[in-house]
């Protein structure tokens, strides 16, 4: 992956998908994006968040950002925190 020009965090979209989440409104987002120097972990970053609106109007975000090489075995852990997450 080349690194992006100037700015410090430029993220790529990699999916977005509007939907459900537990039938409830939401969108489960997935980017990427190279982290500067001053960033705690910097070089190539893959990130996925679900987000959805619980009955009570209660916004949620469920986020998960890893450097780009570990992304499998996340992306595994993330699917898992889904299945088993509660509010």
């Amino acid at each position: 992956m080349s690194r992006w020009p100037s700015a410090r965090c430029v993220s790529r979209p990699v999916d977005y998908t509007p939907g459900t989440y537990r039938d409830r409104p939401g969108s489960l987002w997935e980017f990427t994006w190279i982290a500067g120097d001053k960033d705690t972990t910097s070089g190539p970053r893959h990130a996925i968040e679900q987000t959805y609106v619980e009955n009570d109007g209660t916004e949620y975000a469920i986020y998960l950002s890893v450097p780009s090489a570990d992304w499998g075995e996340a992306r595994q852990q993330f699917d898992a925190i889904l299945r088993s997450w509660e509010p």
